[in-house]
Protein backbone atom coordinates (compact mmCIF):
# COMPACT_ATOMS: atom_id res chain seq x y z
CA UNK A 1 0.00 0.00 0.00
CA UNK A 2 1.35 3.45 -0.94
CA UNK A 3 2.00 5.99 1.78
CA UNK A 4 -0.92 8.41 1.97
CA UNK A 5 -0.53 12.15 2.27
CA UNK A 6 1.28 14.98 0.62
CA UNK A 7 4.46 16.80 1.50
CA UNK A 8 4.37 20.38 2.77
CA UNK A 9 7.30 22.72 3.36
CA UNK A 10 6.99 25.75 5.65
CA UNK A 11 9.45 28.50 6.50
CA UNK A 12 10.05 29.41 10.15
CA UNK A 13 7.27 31.60 11.50
CA UNK A 14 4.59 30.18 9.19
CA UNK A 15 1.43 28.98 10.94
CA UNK A 16 0.37 25.45 10.10
CA UNK A 17 -3.01 25.97 11.77
CA UNK A 18 -4.54 28.30 14.34
CA UNK A 19 -6.49 27.66 17.52
CA UNK A 20 -10.23 27.57 16.81
CA UNK A 21 -9.90 26.69 13.11
CA UNK A 22 -12.01 23.91 11.66
CA UNK A 23 -9.65 21.36 10.14
CA UNK A 24 -9.09 17.64 10.48
CA UNK A 25 -5.66 17.09 8.91
CA UNK A 26 -2.86 15.40 10.81
CA UNK A 27 0.78 16.28 10.13
CA UNK A 28 3.87 14.16 10.60
CA UNK A 29 7.08 16.16 11.01
CA UNK A 30 9.74 14.86 8.64
CA UNK A 31 12.25 17.66 9.26
CA UNK A 32 12.46 20.66 11.59
CA UNK A 33 10.51 21.73 14.67
CA UNK A 34 6.89 22.86 15.08
CA UNK A 35 5.90 24.80 18.17
CA UNK A 36 2.42 24.36 19.61
CA UNK A 37 0.88 27.04 21.81
CA UNK A 38 -2.27 28.73 23.02
CA UNK A 39 -2.70 32.50 23.09
CA UNK A 40 -3.51 33.87 26.55
CA UNK A 41 -3.72 37.60 27.19
CA UNK A 42 -1.87 38.28 23.94
CA UNK A 43 1.05 35.99 24.84
CA UNK A 44 2.05 32.54 23.65
CA UNK A 45 1.50 29.84 26.28
CA UNK A 46 3.82 27.00 25.18
CA UNK A 47 2.29 23.53 24.99
CA UNK A 48 5.01 21.64 23.18
CA UNK A 49 7.64 21.26 20.50
CA UNK A 50 7.05 18.67 17.81
CA UNK A 51 10.11 17.18 16.17
CA UNK A 52 11.02 14.76 13.38
CA UNK A 53 8.97 11.56 13.54
CA UNK A 54 6.29 13.10 15.75
CA UNK A 55 2.84 14.28 14.75
CA UNK A 56 0.69 17.35 15.35
CA UNK A 57 -3.01 17.99 14.78
CA UNK A 58 -4.22 14.71 16.20
CA UNK A 59 -7.00 16.08 18.40
CA UNK A 60 -9.04 17.65 15.61
CA UNK A 61 -8.13 14.73 13.39
CA UNK A 62 -9.77 12.22 15.72
CA UNK A 63 -12.55 14.20 17.41
CA UNK A 64 -13.56 16.56 14.59
CA UNK A 65 -13.61 19.60 16.89
CA UNK A 66 -11.87 22.92 16.10
CA UNK A 67 -8.12 23.19 16.65
CA UNK A 68 -7.29 23.33 20.36
CA UNK A 69 -4.02 25.23 19.83
CA UNK A 70 -1.90 27.00 17.23
CA UNK A 71 0.93 25.16 15.45
CA UNK A 72 3.71 27.20 13.87
CA UNK A 73 6.98 26.29 12.17
CA UNK A 74 9.74 27.16 14.66
CA UNK A 75 12.34 26.29 12.03
CA UNK A 76 12.07 25.32 8.38
CA UNK A 77 9.83 22.25 8.43
CA UNK A 78 8.96 19.49 6.04
CA UNK A 79 5.68 17.74 6.89
CA UNK A 80 3.57 14.91 5.61
CA UNK A 81 -0.08 16.00 5.58
CA UNK A 82 -2.54 13.18 6.23
CA UNK A 83 -6.21 13.92 5.57
CA UNK A 84 -9.13 12.24 7.29
CA UNK A 85 -9.90 10.50 4.00
CA UNK A 86 -6.30 9.20 3.79
CA UNK A 87 -6.72 7.35 7.07
CA UNK A 88 -10.33 6.19 6.91
CA UNK A 89 -9.51 2.95 5.09
CA UNK A 90 -6.85 2.11 7.69
CA UNK A 91 -9.16 2.98 10.59
CA UNK A 92 -11.90 0.81 9.10
CA UNK A 93 -9.69 -2.25 9.69
CA UNK A 94 -9.47 -1.54 13.44
CA UNK A 95 -11.93 -2.96 15.95
CA UNK A 96 -14.60 -0.46 17.03
CA UNK A 97 -13.24 -0.26 20.58
CA UNK A 98 -9.94 1.10 19.23
CA UNK A 99 -11.62 4.23 17.82
CA UNK A 100 -13.48 4.64 21.12
CA UNK A 101 -10.12 4.52 22.92
CA UNK A 102 -8.52 7.01 20.52
CA UNK A 103 -11.43 9.44 20.85
CA UNK A 104 -11.37 9.11 24.65
CA UNK A 105 -7.64 9.87 24.79
CA UNK A 106 -8.12 12.84 22.43
CA UNK A 107 -10.86 14.19 24.69
CA UNK A 108 -8.63 13.94 27.76
CA UNK A 109 -5.74 15.71 26.03
CA UNK A 110 -8.09 18.48 24.86
CA UNK A 111 -9.34 18.91 28.44
CA UNK A 112 -5.74 19.10 29.69
CA UNK A 113 -4.93 21.77 27.07
CA UNK A 114 -7.93 23.79 28.24
CA UNK A 115 -6.85 23.41 31.87
CA UNK A 116 -3.36 24.69 31.00
CA UNK A 117 -4.88 27.71 29.28
CA UNK A 118 -7.40 28.49 32.04
CA UNK A 119 -4.76 28.29 34.75
CA UNK A 120 -1.96 29.82 32.66
CA UNK A 121 0.33 26.94 33.56
CA UNK A 122 3.79 27.55 32.14
CA UNK A 123 6.62 25.04 31.88
CA UNK A 124 9.69 27.23 32.37
CA UNK A 125 12.04 24.88 30.51
CA UNK A 126 9.68 24.66 27.54
CA UNK A 127 9.21 28.44 27.52
CA UNK A 128 13.00 28.91 27.41
CA UNK A 129 13.32 26.41 24.57
CA UNK A 130 10.55 28.25 22.65
CA UNK A 131 12.51 31.48 23.02
CA UNK A 132 15.82 29.87 22.05
CA UNK A 133 14.40 28.19 18.93
CA UNK A 134 12.53 31.32 17.86
CA UNK A 135 15.73 33.41 18.02
CA UNK A 136 17.86 30.96 16.00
Amino acid sequence: MATPGRELKLEAGTKLFQEGEASADLYIVQQGIVKVYKMVDGKQLPLGLVRQGQFVGELSFFDGKPRSATAEAATFVKLLQITKEDLESVLATLPGWMMTLIKSISSRVREADDLVKRNKIIDGDLEEEFKRITKS
